[in-house]
């Protein structure tokens, strides 16, 4: 709790700046940056990516529910305020924010290998960690606890072997399997299985456009359709989007157009 204080003591008056950089570990951060790797950089490995940040949310909402560690808020009110909290909410070790950044940012940096993109994940991941400690919502050691694991998930997701995806059948028995754990595990598990199995299903068969108007367009109006899918979706479901199994559904879909029906659909852009 000392360090939370000191930081803010350090740093006073910058509740707002904090809570706009804890905004790039959210949810709708990571459908544009899972999106626009998959769609101009590498869809294979688009996909990969995809799944280990799934499996990395999964596994950190696991941990959470084992370790039944409080936050610092919950310790103490007055070190937070009520929309620092919304970004965290349930038990608090590891930092699933700081662990989902570590998964997605050292993937890309391991795999390109380029001074700027080490640069920048280091930055990112750094500051995004920092932010979960001065909004009082993470302790110290929540977020070097989800920074290891999310670093081993991104080493164990570059240089363990690729293979083929599995026979179709063996895929639906896994989405199956993905479901019922979803619907054991409640909403924020939901998301994560349901992202892995609709990437499960998706080919990524397709090459990015090469002329950049084409990337611009294909990247933007894929962005702007991913977005309606996910929100029609969430106003369509209502509350169920907030439970296991819809929230598998939600996920499974708008992973599943992303990565197989907008590249299909765009296709005449992609020669």
């Amino acid at each position: 709790m000392e360090i939370v204080r000191a930081l803010q003591e350090a740093l006073p008056g910058l509740q707002g700046f904090f809570l706009l950089l804890t905004q790039l570990g959210s949810e709708q951060a990571y459908i544009v940056l899972l999106a626009l790797y998959l769609w101009l950089v590498d869809p294979v490995m688009g996909r990969r990516l995809g799944m280990l940040v799934g499996f990395s949310y999964a596994l950190n909402a696991g941990f959470k529910e084992w370790f039944d560690q409080p936050r610092p808020y919950q310790i103490d009110p007055r070190v937070s305020f009520p929309e620092a909290e919304a970004t965290g909410t349930g038990n608090g070790f590891p930092s699933g924010h700081a662990q989902t950044a570590a998964t997605y940012w050292f993937f890309v940096a391991l795999r390109h290998r380029r001074g700027w993109l080490w640069a920048l994940a280091v930055g990112l991941v750094g500051l995004i960690g920092l932010s979960r400690i001065y909004l009082g919502v993470h302790f110290l050691s929540d977020v070097l606890g989800g920074l290891l694991i999310g670093v081993g998930l991104a080493l164990a997701g570059v240089y363990f072997p690729v293979r083929e995806l599995p026979p179709t059948f063996l895929r639906a028995f896994a989405a199956i399997f993905l479901l019922f754990l979803s619907i054991a595990g409640g909403k924020d598990v939901g998301v994560a299985l349901g992202l892995v199995a609709g990437l499960l299903f998706s080919n990524t068969n397709f090459s990015a456009p090469q002329s950049w108007p084409k990337r611009l367009i294909f990247a933007g109006l894929g962005l702007a359709l991913v977005f309606g899918v996910y929100v029609g979706l969430g106003l369509g479901m209502g509350e169920l989007r907030n439970q296991g199994w819809g929230a598998f559904i939600r996920y499974a879909i708008v992973a599943f157009f992303a990565a197989e029906l907008w590249p299909g659909l765009a296709r005449p852009l992609l020669r």
